[in-house]
């Protein structure tokens, strides 16, 4: 299940990041802050996937094991099976139910056929959280020895650390620090402000401990490459927000673009593994990689159309709302059959009373497009409305959704979808451990000896 879990993960983080794309670009256009938009969407792409596989493990593979000792020929006798000739109309579906089945049915395909990968992925998995939270941690370990190296000065006011091309960067912890780098009391009076006021920012926000949060995710799920890309957005969403509000108190936008750019050109000339290293102990350190959009953020003068942006962000944010709740969940392992407390000879019936359908597919007069297949695995038995109990050797073919009968004494029986949608499925067993069955598929398994349903993949 670890690689149906990683696939469902995937294509929810996509759609998750899509979202949190949008919803930035309109928050900038409408001029609000948007951090809190990627640390929300990376939360979201963890506890998303974890909530949606939980509550699919809590829906039962198969019915819970409890003998009943009804007589299974009498329970032949006496059944009275209801037809049912016409498709339900009501769960008809539409062009965008097709759709979505279709979404479904591709992505289930794609978890079933990853399954294979459980074991190394699951051991990959851990090996890369085990590495990245080393790196992290000692991370956080030079961190603080290099607090303890660098010298404190006073600029303006402000008690920072010096160094020699570090920074300049708000570094958390207790205390948190600005580190500064000495090129930096080289500068003119206005351009020391503006960086001090920008560290200072990121302070009284508590950028440094949101990021380093944020980073405990991307721990977690170390593989997920959107939650890594979002961690980047969240690092750019923190400076651009951090840039406005320093706007807003002082300096002016040519003044303090100026002030990127020299900061740009000032590049750490340690080895590439520390300044790696280093981008983790002081994340808020500048990146060179995000000066152009920074520059046009803070350049971007807000909207005049506020209601179509909003519209375009609500509209936004339901269709991927939809789309994320298509993403079928990986289904639960099924665990091994009961054994079968049926004394030998006996017979074990399913009679299904009810045999429903949802999104199927029909045709210009109104009627079922698809075929239903009802065969069996072994020798099985299969009555349909009030026939005759008769082995069934060859695949029985049906436009309508008739109620049947089964024997699955020796075999298992399947009920399958030609075409688009899913069959609901409800019954009684006789004679086996299950009671009861009931299974929503495009493919269901009646299971041999009555001990339950099963759903199979496309």
């Amino acid at each position: 299940m670890i690689a149906a879990l990683a696939v469902y993960s995937l294509f929810v983080g996509l759609l998750i990041g899509a979202l949190a794309l949008l919803v930035e670009r309109g928050a900038r256009r409408l001029g609000l802050p948007t951090r809190f938009i990627w640390a929300v969407a990376m939360a979201a792409m963890v506890v998303v996937p974890a909530v949606g596989a939980v509550l699919r493990d809590q829906q039962p593979a198969t019915t819970p094991a409890v003998f009943t000792g009804t007589d299974a020929s009498t329970a032949l006798r006496t059944a009275t099976v209801p037809a049912s000739d016409e498709i339900n109309t009501s769960v008809l579906g539409t062009s965008a139910d097709r759709i979505l089945n279709v979404w479904r049915n591709a992505l289930t395909a794609i978890q079933n056929g990853a399954r294979a990968a459980d074991g190394p992925l699951l051991a990959l998995w851990a090996i890369l959280s085990a590495f990245l939270l080393g790196v992290t941690l000692h991370a956080l370990s030079e961190a603080r020895r290099m607090r303890h190296g660098l010298k404190a000065e006073s600029m303006l006011g402000t008690t920072v650390l010096l160094s020699e091309d570090i920074g300049p960067s708000a570094v958390g912890g207790n205390p948190a620090a600005i580190v500064i780098p000495r090129w930096v009391m080289t500068l003119d009076e206005s351009l020391r402000s503006l960086v001090i006021r920008h560290e200072q920012e990121h302070l009284a926000t508590r950028d440094p401990a949101l990021l380093t949060t944020a980073l405990c995710l991307v721990v977690l799920m170390p593989w997920h490459p959107v939650l890594w890309w979002s961690w980047r957005r969240l690092r750019l969403a923190l400076e651009v927000d951090c840039d406005a509000r320093v706007l807003r108190r002082e300096g002016s936008p040519k003044q303090y673009g100026q002030l990127l750019l020299l900061v740009s050109q000032h590049r750490s000339t340690a080895p590439r593994g520390q300044r790696a290293l280093m981008s983790l102990a002081t994340p808020l350190s500048p990146q060179a990689s995000q000066l152009k959009q920074r520059i046009d953020a803070m350049t971007t003068r807000p909207t005049k159309h506020k209601l179509t942006t909003i519209a375009i962000m609500t509209a936004g944010a339901i269709g991927a709302a939809v789309l994320i709740a298509a993403v079928p969940a990986p289904a639960p392992e099924l665990s091994p059959a009961p054994t079968s407390t049926v004394a030998q000879g006996a017979e074990v019936i399913v009679r299904a009373t009810t045999v429903g359908t949802k999104n199927v597919a029909v045709d210009g007069r109104g009627q079922f497009a698809g075929e239903l297949l009802i065969y069996g695995d072994g020798p099985v038995k299969i009555e349909i409305v009030n026939e005759a109990l008769q082995i069934a050797s060859d695949t029985i073919r049906l436009k309508t959704f008739p109620a049947f009968t089964a024997d699955v004494t020796n075999g298992d029986v399947h009920v399958e979808l030609r075409g688009e949608g899913e069959i609901e499925l409800a019954g009684t067993v006789s004679g086996g451990p299950a009671v009861n069955v009931s299974a929503t598929g495009h493919h269901l398994v009646l299971l041999k000896g009555g001990t339950g349903i099963r759903t199979v993949g496309r």
